[in-house]
């Protein structure tokens, strides 16, 4: 499931996969592991089942309760609000978004 999650992040394609029975549509921002030393995926839920009560929000998945990954063609911007601390609870990342940011031009750039 690595190369999918990480090929769903670096195309930042939605996907959809069973969690807690539940099917879930999510935004992948990082994979990796918590200092549980627990596989997981941090992501942005937009639809979906939750047992929380929660269907839309921040999450983390344990990947070995995860079934039926796919991988969806609606792409995501990637600049959801509150990325920048997606994976700071990651000890070891596979792979993330990096958000884009424009730079202003220098006069060192040419």
């Amino acid at each position: 499931m690595n190369t999918l999650v990480c090929e769903a992040i670096q195309e930042r394609r939605l996907a959809r996969f069973t969690y807690n029975e539940s099917s879930r549509v999510v935004e992948i921002y990082a994979h990796g592991f918590n200092g549980n030393r627990r596989e997981v995926i941090r992501g942005y839920q937009v639809r979906g089942g939750s047992r929380s009560g929660e269907s839309v929000g921040w999450k983390f998945f344990d990947v070995q309760l995860i079934d039926d990954f796919e991988l969806l063609p609606t792409v995501f911007s990637g600049e959801r609000s509150g990325h920048a601390d997606a994976d700071v609870e990651l000890i070891v990342i596979h792979c993330s978004v990096v958000q884009t940011r424009t730079r202003a031009r220098s006069d060192t750039d040419e």
